[in-house]
């Protein structure tokens, strides 16, 4: 994750489109993006049409407005329309956040374990403090999914809905059954892949493990840093 470039979300709002891509390079007046896809219309990319953008990069994400330059290839030329807007983030700022897991191993061999259920503790960009029930044993290396709400009233439906206690991390539901990942609002799951980098035994003999996230795909990223940063 700390090696990762630093990745843009391009929002077309007329065509209700969001494209991603690499920071190649910015200065004070422009920016490239190396788009990772395009779209199947080319259309979108008149000189002068309205972007919005969403930069993360290392401890930062700022956002933009701009307009097409031009694109050579699958680079994208972007002017800034206006002043940019930073926010500064603390990369290890862990924020107490109570959410639903599934988890599954990731084998030596590259086989995939039976999914089991934990819940956060507090969650990062780089990582989480994921809770599991007792005697349910977990490896160096997992593929996780979980929801980020999109509004606190998300959280609560949530929580209304799922019968445990949301003041208390350490109520699990089933601990051999997957819990729902469809909310009211349909959100897609992030996915990642996750390293243990430590663990320690909690109340009633729960584990509690500090994850490190190794894969987190471009998307992913801009929605952890734009749903940290509403909460901090």
């Amino acid at each position: 994750m700390d090696k990762q470039p630093a990745i843009a979300e391009l929002r077309f709002a007329d065509q209700g489109l969001s494209l991603y891509g690499t920071v190649m390079r910015m200065s004070a007046q422009d920016i490239t993006v190396r788009l990772f896809t395009v779209p199947v219309s080319r259309d979108i990319f008149t000189p002068d049409n309205r972007v919005e953008l969403v930069v993360v990069a290392r401890d930062n994400m700022f956002s933009a407005a701009t307009q097409i330059a031009g694109i050579e290839k699958d680079n994208l030329r972007l002017l800034f329309a206006a002043p940019v807007r930073s926010v500064q983030q603390r990369k290890e700022q862990r924020i107490p956040m109570e959410l639903g897991v599934s988890f599954r191993p990731i084998q030596d061999d590259g086989c995939f374990g039976s999914w089991k259920s934990g819940g956060t503790k507090d969650i990062s960009s780089g990582g989480m403090g994921l809770v599991v029930g007792p005697g349910i044993a977990v490896p160096g290396k997992l593929e996780i999914l979980f929801i980020l709400p999109t509004h606190n009233v998300d959280m609560a439906q949530e929580a209304e809905t799922s019968g445990d206690d949301p003041t208390n991390p350490y109520k699990m539901q089933g601990e051999n059954r997957v819990p729902s990942l469809d909310p009211p609002t349909r959100i897609r799951p992030i996915k990642a892949t996750a390293r243990v980098s430590n663990r320690r035994t909690g109340p009633h003999g729960h584990s509690i493990l500090g994850l490190t996230f190794i894969t987190l795909s471009p998307p992913d990223r801009i929605r952890m840093a734009k749903f940290l940063n509403a909460h901090r």
